[in-house]
């Protein structure tokens, strides 16, 4: 990604395709992981927006995992999280 608001597009989509059942919770912790250290390793257009990012790929990455599944809501209220951003 090449600035934090792509990022954040991209994110917002990805949840948006889970919650509309295109890709399962192992797609999306996935992403979520890869995304998470190209953010954590990216050192372009960072702004204070990025640890809040950074926090719901943190939730994301272990989407696929009983303990760690995220009910719809949960994935609704973390995309409108980054929508207000």
């Amino acid at each position: 990604m090449s600035t934090i608001d792509e990022l954040r597009e991209g994110l917002i989509e990805l949840i948006g395709q889970r919650l509309d059942r295109r890709i399962d919770d192992v797609t999306l912790a996935k992403q979520a992981f890869d995304r998470f250290y190209a953010l954590e390793l990216d050192d372009a257009d960072l702004d204070e927006s990025a640890p809040i990012i950074a926090a719901v790929l943190d939730e994301l990455m272990f989407a696929d995992e009983a303990d760690f599944a995220l009910e719809e809501v949960e994935l609704a209220r973390l995309r409108a999280q980054l929508q207000s951003l």
